[in-house]
């Protein structure tokens, strides 16, 4: 045991996660409240040898001698133990234009990749997550907020209508590509890790996240953010979408991860997200019984 160390690592607020170096190799042991199905554990399983025949580096389970994931459940707790990428996720002062285009370049190249996953369609489809949302506002009730409910499920109906005709699109997407999931060396990306929010769709949704997240978690604003991160994603894919796609689908991770806040879930940089939603006018803010943009 003596050639066995722990370091605690980050992990969010649904997970807790620890560096284990050993004489041979080192490990993440993951502590997490979502428990997947067997079905999605098997899917995770395959598309990490997937994407290691591609050469992506990512965190994948470590099998056991019969080839099944080491993960265990164990009192409202999924227990996993993940290979390790070396490297860092940065804080979002090291945010470069460099570095944000080197992690868009990844992302396009891990989509086009993705599309030849054999069991993409056993993934949940994100769509399916835009309508469930649209039904959540409108029933939506706070004695704090108040979310304009015509106009978000107007931004939401616009976004499923643009990428709902463009199938051949649809590819495997990280679900949740932001500062704390990306791994750098220097100025390069080199690895992703966390993939618990993989699902189906137009590879919009997750451009859309990475804007969304550097919008609020660091100091860019969005003009620069689009000729950093849609025009240059643009740039690979060729796809010829409206930016205001693009944002629509960050506006999307901002309502659900705003509506999951009062559902008893804990949303990282909430009150950052809360005032992206006030200017552009989609929450407003009871203050002494009055309304507030």
């Amino acid at each position: 045991m003596s050639d066995v160390s722990v370091k605690q690592l980050g992990g969010g607020i649904d997970k807790l996660c620890f560096q284990v170096h050993t004489s041979k190799k080192d490990y993440i042991l993951a502590f997490s409240k979502k428990i997947p199905s067997e079905k999605k554990l098997q899917m995770l399983l395959e598309l990490g040898d997937f994407l290691k025949e591609k050469s992506f580096c990512i965190s994948r389970f470590v099998k056991t001698s019969s080839g099944k994931p080491l993960a265990y459940k164990h009192r409202g707790y999924f227990i996993g133990v993940y290979s390790y990428v070396h490297g860092e996720s940065i804080l979002w002062q090291a945010y470069s234009s460099k570095k944000i285009k080197s992690a868009v370049s990844y992302l396009y190249f891990f989509h086009k990749s993705s599309r030849s996953f054999q069991d993409k369609n056993s993934c949940a489809r994100i769509l399916r997550s835009v309508a469930d949302l649209k039904a959540k506002i409108e029933e939506f009730k706070s004695p704090f907020f108040k979310i304009e409910k015509k106009r978000a499920c107007e931004i939401l109906s616009e976004l499923y209508d643009a990428v709902a005709e463009r199938e051949d699109e649809l590819t495997v997407l990280h679900g949740d590509y932001g500062r704390g999931n990306i791994i750098f060396e220097k100025e390069k990306v080199t690895g992703m890790i966390d993939f618990e929010s993989v699902c189906l769709g137009h590879p919009v949704f997750d451009v859309g996240h990475f804007l969304g997240t550097l919008l609020v978690d660091t100091l860019w604003q969005a003009p620069d953010l689009e000729e950093n991160v849609i025009l240059e994603y643009e740039k690979f894919s060729k796809f010829r979408i409206s930016p205001k796609t693009y944002w629509q689908a960050a506006n999307y991770f901002w309502l659900s991860d705003f509506v999951a806040n009062f559902e008893g879930k804990t949303t990282p940089c909430f009150e950052n997200i809360v005032n992206e939603l006030k200017k552009i006018n989609l929450v407003k803010k009871y203050e002494m019984g009055r309304l507030f943009s």
